[in-house]
């Protein structure tokens, strides 16, 4: 094969030509990472995304699961009608059970940590930010003369001001004018 002028054995051809998964991932991932605006963060949140979630389960990867669900369905139907309606008692063995629950439990704590992780993460970048503001009104501070204390006032005002109406942009459910009008006069 060549390639570019140069030779290539088909043995190391998978340096030169990608992975057709890994295009088609490529291809997608502008469709897997929404940037979350005020309103799709609310609609996001909402107690509605449940319906949401349900609607879209047979379009998901989830939909080619229905044979083993079923069958597990039909598995414990059946063991419960056999308790109920005949004097023969049946029993499924518990390690089916026990093998699934471990990783049940890692990917439980997976997900935990990863939420944990990316509330420590803006925690980290918020204290930055306000160790930030720190920094610049003791800079500032040194700028202007002592006798100037208006101007001094206003500087330590306004960068007040800027970490609380950051705080509300965040949020967004917060009036901005009503969180600052005590600070900035």
């Amino acid at each position: 094969v060549r390639v570019n002028k140069f030779s290539v054995s088909a043995a190391n051809t998978t340096e030169y030509l990608p992975d057709a998964a890994d295009i088609i991932r490529e291809r997608s991932r502008k469709d897997r990472r929404i940037v979350y605006t005020q309103d799709l963060w609310k609609r996001h949140r909402g107690v509605s995304r449940y319906n949401r979630h349900l609607s879209t389960l047979f379009d998901s990867s989830i939909a080619n699961l229905w044979q083993p669900v079923a069958f597990l369905t039909g598995l414990a139907a059946a063991v419960n009608a056999i308790n109920e309606y005949t004097e023969y008692t049946a029993q499924v063995p518990m390690s089916a059970l026990g093998l699934t629950s471990g990783a049940l439990s890692l990917l439980l704590v997976f997900r935990t940590n990863s939420s944990y992780g990316r509330w420590w993460e803006a925690r980290k970048i918020w204290g930055g930010l306000l160790n930030r503001s720190r920094d610049f009104v003791r800079q500032g501070l040194t700028w202007f003369a002592v006798e100037d204390k208006a101007l001094r006032e206003q500087l330590v005002r306004y960068t007040i001001g800027f970490a609380v109406s950051l705080k509300v942009h965040l949020r967004g459910d917060e009036d901005m004018r009503t969180e600052l009008v005590d600070i900035l006069t």
